[in-house]
């Protein structure tokens, strides 16, 4: 994963081609819960 590589949200951003709206609430979920797997990030941000 590449929050979990240490990379910065606009590198991320860059990386998969998607703007920092889409992005943004997906990584701070990720960031807040670092050990919560991507079923559960998913359910927190009703995806």
């Amino acid at each position: 994963m590449k929050i979990k590589k240490n990379k910065e949200l606009y590198q991320i951003v860059d990386e998969v081609e998607e703007n920092v709206i889409t992005i943004q609430p997906i990584y701070e979920a990720i960031k807040e819960h670092p050990k919560t797997d991507k079923e559960e990030i998913c359910k927190m941000l009703e995806l």
